[in-house]
């Protein structure tokens, strides 16, 4: 195992650091010995990039970048936005119907080069799950009813293995550091989902969920008041989840006030790496590498 710190100064821009790290490993050399130190080179160079863009929708709720220059983007509205030039540039595509309610997050992902964007029905009752094999240009549609859950409409997330493997994290209102999250699973592309467990044992709020083979899944959350319970791994096709606790190193060096929040995984084939925040007075990041799928880090 082994771990780079990265320490990063408070910025506006800091929530476009995270938004970009999908992309990063599109980027990278599948060459081992590449992926870590190009991660670092490449993260930065975008998370440049990006900060310095002024004029990009303030209202923006998901961005998803498939490599380095093109990505696409979730306005308020519905609006589906792509750019081919890092946010030079961009134009809308496609005009979804979401329920406005302001805490409603939808999510994309690109897997298998089919664009998945997944996104709550307006009457608080579906889950509507968009799928295009030309990156946009036309869309399948299918949906999830979940009006037997009482948790209401408030943010997913997505992770597709392949374009007929994937899954959909609802997570419902918050309360307490609790909220209702229930996994659902599909093996024909979105066409049908079968609901593969209430996972509403899992502490904080979740950031976000990653597979990286039919079985292996990981979820992250932030923290709220519950110590080590950042980072949950499955390896049943998401039937159980267990916590995993990483030792962050020089910890001694900032000091240990601070508390940990965990972004999910992103991998090619084996490799992956994966973003761990410490939060204090300065927060800096951990980034950690597996080349195992994620057995260990």
């Amino acid at each position: 195992m082994k771990i780079v710190v990265l320490e990063l100064l408070q910025s506006k821009s800091y929530e476009n650091f995270l938004n970009i790290r999908r992309g990063i490993l599109m980027k990278i050399s599948k060459k081992v010995r590449y992926i870590f130190i190009g991660a670092i080179v490449f993260l930065g160079f975008l998370f440049l990039k990006i900060s310095q863009k002024t004029d990009l929708p303030n209202n923006m709720k998901q961005v998803y970048m498939k490599d380095d220059k093109k990505g696409w983007g979730i306005v308020e509205d519905g609006s589906l936005i792509v750019t081919n030039n890092a946010w030079k540039t961009y134009k809308q595509i496609h005009k979804f119907t979401w329920n406005e309610k302001e805490t409603s997050i939808p999510s994309i992902t690109y897997a298998d080069n089919t664009l998945f964007v997944v996104g709550f029905s307006p009457e608080d009752k579906n889950i509507g799950i968009f799928s295009s094999h030309n990156e946009g240009d036309t869309w399948r549609e299918s949906y999830i009813d979940y009006s037997d859950v009482d948790g209401g409409a408030n943010q997913l997330f997505c992770s597709f293995i392949d374009k007929q493997n994937g899954y959909v994290l609802y997570c419902g209102a918050a309360a307490a550091g609790q909220m209702t999250k229930i996994l659902y699973k599909t093996n024909d592309g979105g066409k049908s989902f079968q609901k593969a467990g209430d996972l509403s044992y899992i502490n904080g709020y979740p950031t976000g969920i990653s597979f990286n083979t039919n079985s292996i899944g990981f979820i992250t959350t932030t923290y709220h008041g519950n110590d080590n319970t950042y980072l949950y791994s499955s390896a049943d096709q998401g039937k159980t989840w267990n916590t995993i606790t990483l030792q962050l190193e020089n910890l001694k060096d900032k000091g240990s006030s601070g508390y940990i929040n965990g972004y999910p995984p992103y991998f090619i084939g084996e490799n992956g790496f994966m973003i761990l925040e410490y939060v204090s007075e300065k927060p800096f990041f951990y980034i950690y590498y597996s080349s195992d799928n994620g057995k260990t880090w």
